[in-house]
């Protein structure tokens, strides 16, 4: 690897050189000796590469055909904790919101500012960026594990959240919410809480850290209470919904299948 202090200078060299010898989407940083000494290098020089690769992606002058490779390659290296500077997470995040390929890191994003955080203040700046991406994941983060790593987020962000996250429509969630927009605003809280929690719970058997967050609320409430809200709204489930989901084509989901957010709710609960 290049000495450190002219790194900036011949990593973009690096990434043509790779453009014109690797364009086919299997080629991989270890497939090149180039490559090779990037994953040998230190924090700091992939730090560096990361940030020029994702420059590199921006320009719309460079092969095209690099590019889904390369954002494979920066994902690789995000995996492991790099000493980003201010700039470069205002820069990644900001990233992900505007570029083709930001769903590759969207991912370590939270990795990212957690380490950044760790050892550095906060800033109006970076509020600000997570503000706004965090607006901008809500709308399209369709999967469980999309929805945790939004929590993850939303926690960085130190929003709290209020809103019912169950979608209307469906005979049980229709149902659940009107229960819980009844409730005192402490115990809607905890119940927005849980849901959320339960939204997020990914997979057939939560891992350990997401069973201890749903605990707590769950505790609040008082086991029994929710046990008895399950089994108002469990013989729901197999009700028609209310109002028809649209899907391309003018056609329609069909009106026993739940939507993909109050599915994995439901699965969180029971």
């Amino acid at each position: 690897m290049s000495p450190i202090t002219s790194l900036a200078t011949q990593i973009s060299d690096l990434i043509t050189s790779w453009a014109e010898r690797f364009s086919h989407s299997t080629a991989q940083l270890r497939d090149f000796p180039a490559g090779q000494e990037i994953v040998r290098a230190s924090p700091e020089e992939q730090r560096a590469f990361v940030m020029a690769a994702v420059a590199w992606l921006e320009d719309p002058v460079n092969v095209p055909g690099v590019s889904w490779t390369l954002a494979e390659s920066v994902s690789a290296l995000l995996r492991r904790s790099l000493p980003f500077t201010h700039d470069d997470v205002l820069a990644l995040l900001g990233w992900v919101r505007s570029s083709t390929h930001g769903w590759r890191i969207e991912p370590y994003v939270g990795k990212i500012v957690t380490t950044y955080l760790a050892s550095n203040p906060r800033t109006p700046a970076l509020d600000t960026a997570l503000d706004a991406l965090v607006a901008d994941l809500e709308g399209r983060a369709w999967g469980a594990d999309q929805r945790r790593r939004l929590l993850t987020l939303k926690e960085l962000a130190g929003i709290v959240e209020t809103e019912q996250p169950l979608l209307a429509g469906e005979p049980w969630a229709d149902a659940a919410r009107a229960e819980i927009a009844a409730f005192a605003p402490e115990q809607r809280a905890l119940w927005t809480q849980l849901l959320r929690q339960c939204a997020a719970a990914g997979g057939s058997t939560p891992g350990q850290k997401w069973r201890k967050a749903a605990t707590a609320p769950v505790e609040c409430l008082g086991a029994e209470e929710v046990r008895a809200a399950l089994l108002r709204w469990l013989p729901l489930v197999d009700q028609p919904r209310s109002e028809p989901i649209a899907l391309p084509g003018g056609h329609t989901l069909h009106p026993l299948v739940l939507h993909d957010r109050n599915l994995d709710i439901l699965r969180g609960m029971v």
